[in-house]
C-alpha cells in the first residue's frame, strides 16, 4: 500500500518531534485538495502525538530562539 501525501507529512513530522508551520500549511493544502481513509488516520495519529506532548507545535517564539541561535554562532 502506498502512503498518502498527508500521511508523509505526518511521519516526518512525528520523526521530528515538531510540528511546523510549513507542514501544517501543507497538511492543510492536501486536506483541501483530496482526502481518505488513510489521511483521517495519518490524522488523528498526529492529533494523539500532539495531545500526549509526543510533536510539540512550532511557535512564533520557537522560529525567533533558533534564528538567535543560528545568528549568534
Amino acid at each position: 500500500m502506498t502512503m498518502t501525501l498527508i500521511a508523509q507529512v505526518v511521519k516526518e513530522t512525528l520523526t521530528v518531534g515538531y510540528l511546523t508551520e510549513k507542514a501544517e500549511q501543507r497538511i492543510q493544502r492536501l486536506f483541501d485538495q483530496t482526502c481518505d481513509l488513510a489521511d483521517i488516520n495519518a490524522l488523528e495519529q498526529l492529533q494523539h502525538a500532539l495531545m500526549v506532548g509526543q510533536v510539540k507545535r512550532q511557535t512564533e517564539q520557537d522560529k525567533l530562539v533558533g534564528a538567535d541561535r543560528s545568528s549568534s554562532s
